[in-house]
């Protein structure tokens, strides 16, 4: 009987956890992806090494030492980076000046070494032809830029010469040639995190819509018949991978895709960002006609791919990506690239950017005059973690823009020991921008640290720090963490909430800009279901965009004659307000959630002919004509978000479970009764109880029915008609009804 139970026990604990995972997997589906919130980190940093900050010697010092890089180490036409490429060299040959190139950032895939260059003409003819004739590669040109590839074994086979950077010094050399600048790459503003670890898995069947449509109130608009047909959007990102097998199914049946990166094609870079942009956009405008367009970062692949898109007509630019080594007042490369677009009657829509816990903001203090920054009293190293998953960014830049700005920062990066990891030693003269950049791969996950020199400053000035791609950072500051064009003034620059509690993400860019204007403009919901992510949910203002990009075509298709002003107007005046009350730099205007649609067009029935029973048919409009009205009444603010489309097979699931654990149970406490009854083989009757002669449970003496199997313990009278033994004294079957004999 021991074991009886010991197995009834453990099929009731088996039962009880199958029935519980079930359960469990229901509720992960009804709470699906977006409704656990990426948790912040809970690392904390290394202490700071206790170290006196010496500045190391200068580039003209350095000279003395590298006699043969004198030249080009006293050139301040040429970027630092470079000439520390050229010192490895001369330090550990080319395996070391290799190591370098790949960790700052330097090498392309094809092994040159990027280089821009800035002119100061647009007319860069004569220059490509003298570029071609040193053996450089022109990747490109944009107006005022070129960007070039010097092949590495160039750079090798004149190093051991009297001059070894001779090909830096003689590009530095030509005409029109102001300075030598390492390209800024572009940051896509994609954070995919992990919403739980069952969604993959519960994927439910394609196509993935995305819970934003929902929360935005696309819905509606598609119900009404409003698609965004005849809307042309171009989705301006940095990788399109994975893009070909979710035509028909995430994506449109057809798309138009182009690169303007030589060498690579759209989908062969590495990256699906873009891809899971576009996915947004055809949840919610699934009528739109895409443009997939890849650049990777640059000024002159971005600037080409804009001018390209304009050819093509498109409506919307959608852009979930952003710069960080721009002045932040609208007046960037990137910020007249939205002018130009606007221009031309384009709506450009931007992501505010994922800086909010990645920046720091604050005024040049230097109380005893050593010159090195100090970010609090006594502090002047600031602590930040690696992320070895990516290339990071560190960019510094204070507010001396104007032409002739003579007031000079360097930035250097230390490991825990107080070993310089990498440096950014730019001159301003040959009116370079007030930026240092550090672009560096690391390979761990440890505590490096940020220190700034004041090389030259001779007034106030505020300073904005970047860390771009760090899990934490001491005493970071969201205010002013805006990339760039998210602060063009004729952008629509969208910040991010969750779609689940309409709750800000703290990496979530905010305003104001350096010239004091509100933004973003409004926010969007991220952290939604996406095919290209799972089992992950999509996060950052790259999920929020492209909801507000799709808004806009639903929009503009049932207002056809609008203009791009009175679309952008639209969308902000049917942002409702969130937290804090008002339109602020955190949220904008609010969520965008837009009102009821106005009716879909009306048919035209067909005019009559001359000859009768002929009628000639009249086509359809696309829409109808009518007045867009930007104004809407006050609403009150969004609730909670409800539950994804999906939600319904969750709760199915968990009912199944219910019922198949309360039927399963009932079963085995009926078996577990019957087990737990006496072995007839050792038990005994005693004077008040006998045996069942069915299953041998004692029952009391006079008993007619066994209380464990409901058999008949004596052979009572049977019922006449349908034979069911009777109770004694019973008048009619229990059964049929009929009366006893």
């Amino acid at each position: 009987m021991k074991s009886r139970n010991q197995s009834f026990l453990r099929s009731r604990l088996i039962l009880i956890g199958i029935v519980a995972a079930v359960i469990v997997i229901g509720a992960v589906w009804v709470f699906g992806p977006g409704r656990v919130q990426p948790s912040a980190p809970q690392a904390t940093l290394a202490p700071a090494p206790n170290i006196t900050f010496t500045p190391p010697p200068d580039l003209k010092e350095l000279a003395q030492q590298f006699p043969r890089l004198e030249k080009i180490l006293n050139n301040p036409e040429l970027d630092s980076v470079y000439k520390d490429f050229l010192v490895a060299y001369e330090r550990g040959g080319t395996e070391a000046a290799e190591l370098l190139a790949r960790q700052r950032g330097l090498l392309t895939p094809d092994n040159q070494i990027r280089v821009t260059l800035v002119l100061d003409t647009e007319d860069s003819t004569a220059l490509i032809a003298e570029l071609q004739n040193l053996g450089v590669i022109v990747r490109g040109t944009y107006k005022d830029l070129i960007e070039i590839g010097i092949p590495l074994e160039l750079i090798v086979k004149t190093a051991e010469s009297d001059n070894p950077g001779q090909v830096f010094d003689r590009i530095t050399q030509l005409e029109h040639v102001i300075n030598l600048q390492l390209p800024s790459p572009g940051n896509s503003n994609g954070k995919a995190q992990p919403a739980n670890t069952l969604a993959g898995f519960l994927q439910p069947p394609a196509p993935v819509i995305s819970e934003g449509v929902k929360a935005i109130g696309a819905d509606k608009w598609q119900a009404a018949g409003y698609t965004g047909k005849g809307m042309k959007i171009g989705i301006l990102d940095q990788g399109f991978d994975g893009y070909r097998d979710l035509l028909g199914r995430e994506l449109p049946l057809k798309v138009t895709a182009k690169s303007f990166v030589p060498g690579i094609e759209v989908d062969q870079t590495g990256v699906s960002h873009g891809t899971a942009v576009a996915e947004v956009i055809h949840d919610v405008a699934p009528d739109a006609e895409l443009y997939l367009v890849y650049y990777d970062g640059g000024d002159v692949s971005m600037g080409n791919a804009v001018e390209w898109m304009l050819e093509q007509g498109v409506n919307i630019i959608s852009h979930s990506a952003g710069g960080l080594a721009a002045p932040m007042d609208g007046t960037g490369r990137d910020d007249e690239l939205v002018k130009l677009a606007t221009d031309n009657g384009v709506l450009w829509i931007n992501s505010a950017g994922n800086n909010g816990t990645q920046h720091y903001r604050g005024t040049y203090t230097d109380t005893n005059n050593d010159g090195i920054h100090e970010f609090a009293p006594d502090k002047t190293l600031l602590g930040f973690r690696a992320d070895p998953t990516g290339t990071s960014q560190i960019v510094l830049t204070w507010n001396d823009w104007q032409p002739g700005g003579t007031q000079d920062l360097d930035l250097y990066v230390f490991d825990q020991h107080g070993n310089i990891v990498a440096s950014s030693r730019n001159s301003r003269e040959g009116d370079r921008p007030p930026v240092e950049q550090i672009i560096y791969k690391f390979d761990d996950a440890r505590t490096y640290y940020v220190t700034i020199n004041g090389v030259n400053v001779t007034q106030p000035i505020s300073l904005s720090l970047f860390v771009h791609q760090t899990p934490l950072l001491e005493l970071a500051d969201p205010t002013s963490s805006l990339a760039t064009p998210g602060d063009a003034k004729d952008a629509l620059t969208v910040g991010a909430v969750n779609w689940h509690d309409n709750q800000l993400e703290p990496f979530s860019s905010r305003g104001p800009t350096a010239d004091g204007r509100q933004k973003p403009d409004l926010v969007g919901p991220d952290g939604v279901s996406n095919a290209v992510y799972a089992p992950q949910g999509f996060y950052g203002t790259s999920a929020a965009t492209p909801h507000i990009a799709g808004a806009a075509a639903l929009v503009w298709s049932a207002y056809p004659q609008a203009t791009a002003q009175e679309i952008r107007d639209f969308l902000i005046n049917h942002a409702v307000d969130l937290d804090p009350s008002g339109p602020d730099n955190e949220t904008g205007a609010g969520l965008l959630v837009l009102s009821d649609p106005p009716p879909p067009p009306t048919p035209v029935p067909p005019t009559a002919t001359s000859e009768p029973g002929l009628p000639t048919a009249t086509p359809l409009p696309t829409a109808t004509a009518r007045p867009i009205v930007l104004a809407t009444p006050n609403r009150p603010r969004p609730t909670t978000a409800s539950s994804s489309s999906g939600n319904w097979i969750g709760l199915i699931i968990i009912g199944i479970a219910l019922t198949i654990g309360a039927g399963v149970g009932f079963s085995l406490m009926r078996r577990a009764r019957s087990s737990s009854q006496p072995d007839r083989s050792v038990a005994a009757p005693t004077p008040d109880r006998s045996a069942c002669s069915t299953c041998g449970y004692l029952i009391p003496v006079g008993a007619n029915f066994c209380a464990q199997c409901g058999r008949p313990v004596h052979n009572p009278p049977l019922c006449a008609r349908c034979h069911t033994p009777l109770r004694p004294e019973a008048k009619y079957c229990g059964k049929c009804g009929a009366p006893s004999a």
